[in-house]
C-alpha cells in the first residue's frame, strides 16, 4: 500500500520551514564588521571593495562622526579587499586611502593597492582596532593597538635595533642548555622589558662556515632545551664576510609587571677569522662579529586634536621591549662639529594616511602640537596613550618659521619636549632646554617652499624659558659656511693626492645644518643642483694665494 500524498497545507508549512532555515543559515554565515577611518578634512567618504564591486554609490557612503567616518557591513566568510575613497576640496591626491588599522594589505601591484580583511579570522583584532579616542577629565585618551610588521614590508614601519655583545661562555648563573653542534658556540643576552633573555649562536651542521642557528629563551625560564632551534638563511657578500638573517620570533614579555606581545628578528654577520673553514674565533676576535635584534612590531593609534586628525605610532627604537624610553644624550658618542646625539624610543605623529620616517620624533614627556601643549602619559602594556593639557608652569617660544618637527631636551637631562607642526607663539613648559634637532619650513620670495633640517651642537646656546614669558627662538637663517681640512687630508695632499675639503653649514644658534630641500613650487629663482633636483646648487670654492692669485676653483658635492 502506498503512502498518502501530503496535504497542501502540510506542503506549504514545510516550504516555510525550509525557507526560514535557509534564511537562518544565511544569517549565520555573515558577520557584523565595523569600519572607520579618520578623515576630518573630507566632505564625503565611500567604503569600496570586493563586497560592492568597488561601486561608488549612496549605499557605499560612510557616516561622518566628528571627523571619523563609519560604516557597518554584514560580510560573509572569506577574504575581502577594500579601501576608502575620500572626496572634498581639502583632499590631497586622488582620494584613495588604505586602512592603516587593517591587519593585512596587498601591495603587490601599485595600481591595485588595497587593504585586506579575512572573515572571521581577523575580526577580533580588527574590531579592537576600531576603538576611538575619548575626551576625558584628564585629557585625550587614545587607545593603542599592537601592530606586527608584515614579512613583505613594502611600506614604512617604526623599527630599531640592539647590538648584543657576544661571549664564548654563558653568563653567570644556572642555565639549561641544549645539545650544541658547534665546538665554539657564542652567547649573548638580550634585554626585553623587565627581563633579560639568553641567546646562543650555533652552527648546523658542524662544518657550516658561519653561525646559522640560534637558540632563544623566548619564555625566559633559563631553560633553552624547551625552545626549538631557529635556523637562518646565510649569505656571503664577500669571500670572508658572512651574514645570516633569522625568521621572526613571537613571544610575550613582561613590562611594568604586565604581559605584552612582542615580535623581533635576529641577525648575525662578520668576517671569518681565517680562510680555513675549521678556524674558530679567539675571544679578542669577537669584535669581527656582530649580532643584533630588531623589533618587528609597533603600537598605533589615532585622535582628533583641535579639529585635525592625527595618527600616532610608538616605535621601540632601543629594541628593548620598553616602547617608553625618553630621549637621553649619549656622552660616549662623538659626532663631527660637536653634534648632540640623543638616544630614545620614537614617537610618530602624522596627518597623512599613515606615518612615515619624516613624522618621527625622539620620545619626550611633553608634546606641543598645533596650538596646544600636552603632558604625554604612555602606557603601552595597558594599550593607552593619554595627552593631558598642560597649563601651569608654561612659557612660550616665538618661532621664526613653521616648525614641522623639533626635539628639545631639558638641561637636567630627564625630560624631553616634542614639537610638531607649530608656528608663531608656541607654549612649552618653563625651564631651560637644549636643542636636539629640528625641521622648519619657509617660503622664498617667489612662493616656493623649502625645508631646513638641523641638529643642535655643544655650542648651541640653551633656551631659558621663564614662566609666562615668551622667548624668541633664534634658529635657521642667517646661515654661515665653514670649510674644514683635516691634518690627514693635508698630509695626503703633500704626498701628491687630491686635497679633501669638507663644507659645513651652521645656523643662527650654531646648529649644524643636515639638509636643505626644495619641497614645493616651480617659481624659485635660486640656482638648483644639476645632480639633485630637490637641492640648491652646489657651493663653489676658490683657492687663492695671499697676494690674490687664484690657484684653483671648483664645487663641492653632496654627500
Amino acid at each position: 500500500m502506498s503512502a498518502a500524498p501530503p496535504s497542501p497545507r502540510r506542503v506549504v508549512r514545510w516550504a516555510a520551514v525550509l525557507l526560514l532555515a535557509g534564511a537562518a543559515a544565511s544569517l549565520a554565515a555573515t558577520h557584523i564588521v565595523p569600519f572607520s577611518v579618520l578623515l576630518p578634512e573630507a566632505e564625503r567618504v565611500y567604503l569600496l571593495g570586493s563586497f560592492n564591486d568597488w561601486n561608488i554609490s549612496d549605499d557605499a557612503l560612510m557616516t561622518n562622526d566628528h571627523g571619523v567616518w563609519r560604516k557597518t557591513l554584514s560580510l560573509e566568510k572569506g577574504e575581502h579587499a577594500y579601501k576608502f575613497k575620500a572626496e572634498g576640496a581639502r583632499i590631497a591626491g586622488d582620494g584613495w586611502r588604505l586602512d592603516w588599522k587593517a591587519t593585512r594589505e596587498n601591495r603587490s601591484e601599485p595600481a591595485s593597492f588595497h587593504s585586506v580583511l579575512v572573515v572571521p579570522d581577523d575580526l577580533k583584532t580588527f574590531r579592537a582596532r576600531q576603538r576611538g579616542a575619548q575626551e576625558t577629565s584628564r585629557g585625550i585618551e587614545i587607545p593603542l593597538f599592537y601592530d606586527l610588521h608584515p614579512s613583505n614590508n613594502a611600506s614604512f614601519r617604526p623599527s630599531g635595533y640592539f647590538i648584543c655583545p657576544l661571549e664564548t661562555a654563558p653568563p653567570a648563573g644556572e642555565w639549561k642548555l641544549p645539545a650544541l653542534t658547534d665546538d665554539q658556540p657564542l652567547f649573548t643576552t638580550v634585554p626585553l622589558g623587565d627581563s633579560t633573555v639568553l641567546a646562543v649562536l650555533d652552527r648546523h651542521p658542524a662544518d657550516a662556515r658561519f653561525y646559522n642557528r640560534v637558540y632563544f629563551d623566548r619564555n625566559g625560564n633559563r631553560d633553552l632545551t624547551d625552545d626549538p632551534p631557529i635556523n637562518g638563511d646565510t649569505d656571503s657578500p664577500g669571500q670572508r664576510y658572512f651574514y645570516c638573517a633569522f625568521p621572526p620570533v613571537d613571544l610575550e614579555i613582561e613590562a611594568g609587571g604586565r604581559r605584552m606581545p612582542y615580535r623581533l628578528t635576529m641577525q648575525a654577520g662578520g668576517n671569518l677569522p681565517a680562510q680555513d673553514p675549521s678556524a674558530r674565533y679567539d675571544p679578542e676576535q669577537l669584535s669581527k662579529l656582530h649580532f643584533f635584534t630588531s623589533p618587528q612590531c609597533a603600537y598605533l593609534g589615532e585622535a582628533m586634536v583641535d579639529g585635525v586628525g592625527y595618527r600616532f605610532a610608538i616605535g621601540d627604537t632601543m629594541a628593548n621591549g620598553s616602547f617608553g624610553d625618553i630621549a637621553r644624550l649619549n656622552p660616549d658618542i662623538q659626532y663631527p662639529n660637536q653634534q648632540l646625539y640623543a638616544e630614545g624610543d620614537s614617537f610618530y605623529l602624522s596627518t597623512d594616511a599613515r606615518v612615515g620616517p619624516a613624522d618621527g620624533l625622539l620620545l619626550g614627556n611633553f608634546l606641543a602640537v598645533g596650538h596646544r601643549l600636552f603632558a604625554v602619559h604612555l602606557d603601552v602594556p595597558g594599550g593607552k596613550l593619554t595627552l593631558e593639557p598642560r597649563t601651569e608652569n608654561v612659557g612660550a617660544l616665538e618661532t621664526p618659521a613653521t616648525v614641522d618637527s623639533m626635539a628639545l631636551l631639558a638641561a637636567s637631562g630627564d625630560q624631553g619636549l616634542m614639537l610638531r607642526r607649530v608656528a608663531g607663539k608656541v607654549a612649552i613648559p618653563s625651564g631651560t632646554w637644549r636643542l636636539l634637532d629640528y625641521r622648519i619650513e619657509k617660503t622664498d620670495e617667489w612662493g616656493d617652499t623649502w625645508s631646513l633640517q638641523s641638529s643642535g651642537t655643544e655650542n648651541t646656546p640653551a633656551l631659558a624659558v621663564p614662566d609666562r614669558e615668551t622667548v624668541p627662538l633664534a634658529i635657521g637663517e642667517p646661515l654661515r659656511t665653514v670649510v674644514k681640512i683635516s691634518d690627514d687630508a693635508l698630509r695626503q695632499a703633500a704626498a701628491g693626492r687630491p686635497l679633501k675639503m669638507d663644507l659645513a653649514i651652521f645656523g643662527n644658534a650654531n646648529e649644524i645644518v643636515d639638509g636643505v630641500r626644495h619641497t614645493s613650487g616651480t617659481q624659485t629663482q635660486h640656482k638648483m643642483s644639476t645632480r639633485r633636483s630637490d637641492r640648491p646648487g652646489e657651493a663653489i670654492y676658490r683657492i687663492i694665494k695671499p697676494d690674490g692669485e687664484r690657484i684653483t676653483s671648483g664645487s663641492f658635492e653632496y654627500g
